[in-house]
């Protein structure tokens, strides 16, 4: 009895070319591709995934997807939303290397189904990231630098207004008192002469050196008072430094 195979023989040598050029499409593939059953263990990948996790295919395959990322649920409920949903976009996770390094990728995944139409699992790619985050991170801290120096400025500016206003008042100050100063320090010399030629010395000594040691005590304090303004005004006034070269002698 004799039966014919033909048929049935090319089209498992049409399976068996239709798995190569899977095959092929999926290791000339530079992100990592990897499919994943219901039960979340790996059943496939390609090279781009043995190099990424630093496994080889036959020590991945029957592994748990979620074990080869710094936060396994997270992981988990990724696939678990592919099966749920469907398809899965942009899913950021940290993969681990196996030496510990990390990188940070982002997972589009759709499931797949069998000749029935059923699906049988999960087929996710990763896009590295960690360059672009990195970069992320950096214009961040950059950004917040900037803001920093923003309000350091600010403050500065804040304060150099803060410092003129008071400059202004002390100069208005400063002009207001020492016109009533120098009325009271003329004052009190005219007082002294006049005291000086009214009372007898030879009769009132002792009430003359007295009312002569109040005046030169208002003297004083006058003097004092104008100090303080002129301090005053020196601090409020800008300084202008002037630079030049000096020649240093020798020890």
């Amino acid at each position: 009895m004799i039966i014919d195979i033909t048929e049935r023989k090319r089209a498992e040598e049409a399976l068996l070319r239709a798995n190569a050029y899977n095959r092929s499409l999926i290791e000339v593939s530079l992100d990592p591709l990897v499919t994943i059953g219901p039960d979340g263990k790996i059943t496939d990948v390609n090279a781009a995934t043995e190099a990424v996790t630093g496994y080889m295919r036959d020590q991945l395959i029957g592994t748990d997807f979620s074990d080869y990322f710094t936060d396994p649920e997270k992981a988990r409920a990724g696939y678990e939303q592919g099966f749920r949903d469907g398809k899965v976009f942009d899913y950021a996770l940290d993969l681990r290397h196996r030496d510990g390094q990390v990188k940070s990728v982002l997972y589009n995944a759709a499931v797949y189904r069998d000749e029935v139409g059923q699906v049988i699992g999960v087929f996710a790619a990763a896009r590295d990231v960690t360059e672009g985050k990195l970069a992320e991170e950096q214009l961040k801290r950059y950004s917040e630098r900037l803001e920093d120096l923003v309000e350091e400025r600010t403050r500065q500016l804040r304060d150099a207004e803060r410092l003129a206003a008071i400059g202004e008042t002390a100069v208005m100050i400063g002009h207001d008192l020492r016109d009533p100063l120098q009325v009271i320090v003329n004052t009190t010399y005219l007082a002294r002469l006049k005291v000086d030629s009214l009372i007898q010395p030879e009769e009132t000594d002792s009430t003359k050196q007295e009312l002569f040691k109040d005046l030169i005590t208002i003297e004083e304090q006058s003097d004092y008072m104008n100090k303080i303004v002129s301090d005053l005004q020196d601090y409020s006034r800008p300084l202008s430094p002037e630079m030049m070269d000096v020649a240093l002698l020798p020890f």
